[in-house]
């Protein structure tokens, strides 16, 4: 057993050390993710081991916080078991020996419980959102036979031994009288079997923890932990642009490592999706696929030949051929249908910023000029009138007329500074808006103030990729 175990941490090793290989493929980070310690250790707790985002949604976080606490419950009780036999300390006796048991076959009926409603629901109600592979599978049923075998070997061993405190186990004491009259040699041998039987499912499923989607209860943690602290909406600056030699993402290689480790944090929950205004209008978004897609291509020089991405090899010479990250593994339509709303960002369990991975793809789009057709006229235009319309720039501040209501250049305090945006500027709806939000008539605790009378403002192009054009419009480079 011992060497098994040994032979486990070894494989564990490895997998861990190709991942972080892995990660290391992507470029420095251009944002501090170490400031503010103590929040994002509050937070990795709360998000992460707390499950707080999880729950969100009753049926599906319930039935996961179930496996996931019988994963935590049941690792303690081996844990207490291994102190007890293999180091000989004595710590399994009286009232605490009947609470452990009694501890054990409570979490051991979560576990069956929770996998048992992860199968019915991913496989017969089958939600939109949830994939069912056979990665899926194979845990499930690994998880449910490891809940299985553990219940079976107390019962065997109570039949056998017939113990005084055999009530506290009281699963597995309601299921001993159907081995009732099998001879002891017979279960003695049948708890040999299930016992190794349960050992070496234990250690397959730890094994191929670095190489499944398992691996997220290290990455999920530590994704959260590493999270951005830019206020929500506002996208990743590159500083220094004008020196950077090559612009957004062409390849996974020019994700960062925080990117590609997210990308091995995603729980395939299917939530991002869900709550996709594109996805949910049928364009060929899905921000869940997005990021599955990074790491299929990540992880292909790793594990090639399991992952789709990373499958195909050239006829004639037998070489690997690893598609295009941003043109054959995405496609420029799913990139370009994304809104950048941050629904996909809010609904994420663990925290994975796809917006930025989306607009870091669009921005390698635009630096290779390949925009499509819509995008490059609301581009060129923000080029030439400062608004995606191309409408007169001095018109930019008409629907002021009538107010008397002063820019904030013009004033040294005010309360609230207003950015109206071309949308809110130009479109005779959004006017209205505008106007009741800096008008004299709104209380005076509520009045903004708007920031200027700039006659550009681009700050549609960000979001599309264009980040030169954003980092030389009003200032406005921090989107």
């Amino acid at each position: 057993m011992y060497s098994l175990f040994g032979g486990v941490l070894l494989i564990i090793a490895w997998g861990v050390y190709q991942k972080v290989v892995a990660y290391r493929q992507g470029r420095p980070e251009r944002e501090n993710r170490l400031d503010n310690l103590w929040d994002r250790t509050v937070d990795a707790l709360r998000i992460g081991l707390g499950q707080r985002k999880v729950v969100e949604r009753r049926i599906g976080g319930l039935m996961h916080l179930a496996i996931y606490s019988a994963f935590i419950a049941l690792f303690i009780v081996t844990c207490l078991v291994a102190v007890e036999f293999d180091l000989g300390i004595r710590i399994l006796d009286g009232d605490f020996y009947i609470a452990f048991k009694v501890f054990a076959d409570t979490f051991g009926l979560v576990l069956l419980a929770g996998t048992f409603v992860a199968f019915v629901r991913r496989y017969l109600f089958r939600p939109e959102g949830l994939t069912r592979d056979g990665e899926d599978l194979l845990q499930l049923l690994l998880l449910f036979a490891i809940g299985v075998t553990g219940f079976l070997i107390e019962t065997v061993r109570i039949a056998a031994t017939r113990p005084a405190a055999a009530y506290a186990s009281y699963v597995s004491n309601a299921l001993a009288p159907l081995f009732a009259g099998t001879e002891i040699d017979d279960l003695l041998a049948a708890h040999q079997a299930l016992w190794w039987g349960h050992l070496l499912l234990a250690f397959g499923f730890l094994a191929a923890l670095p190489m499944s989607k398992m691996f997220h209860l290290a990455t999920g943690p530590v994704n959260i932990f590493l999270r951005t602290s830019r206020p929500k909406g506002a996208l990743q600056p590159i500083p220094g642009i004008e020196d950077e030699e090559k612009i957004g993402v062409a390849s996974v290689e020019d994700f960062s490592w925080k990117q590609l480790l997210s990308s091995d944090a995603c729980t395939k929950c299917g939530r991002c999706q869900d709550e996709c205004p594109a996805y949910a209008a049928e364009m060929p978004l899905s921000p869940r696929d997005v990021i599955l897609k990074t790491r299929d291509q990540m992880c292909g020089s790793l594990y090639r030949g399991l992952v789709p991405s990373a499958a195909e090899v050239d006829k004639k010479t037998g070489a690997p051929v690893v598609p295009s990250f941003a043109f054959e593994v995405l496609s420029p339509d799913e990139i370009w249908s994304c809104t950048t709303c941050r629904a996909c960002m809010q609904a994420c369990p663990v925290l994975i910023e796809h917006i930025d991975m989306i607009v870091d793809v669009r921005r390698g789009y635009v630096a290779g000029s390949r925009i499509p057709d819509g995008a490059r006229t609301a581009l060129k235009k923000m080029g030439d009138t400062g608004n995606p319309w191309g409408l007169p720039q001095d018109d930019r501040i008409q629907w002021m007329s009538g107010l008397d209501v002063p820019f904030a250049a013009d004033k040294k305090e005010f309360e609230y500074l207003y950015w109206p945006g071309c949308a809110g500027a130009y479109d005779p709806r959004n006017q209205k808006v505008t106007r009741a939000i800096v008008s004299p008539a709104q209380p005076r605790r509520r009045r903004a103030t708007p920031l200027s009378g700039s006659r550009r403002c681009a700050a549609a192009s960000p979001p599309a990729g264009w980040a030169r054009k954003a980092c030389s419009s009003s200032g406005w480079w921090r989107w």
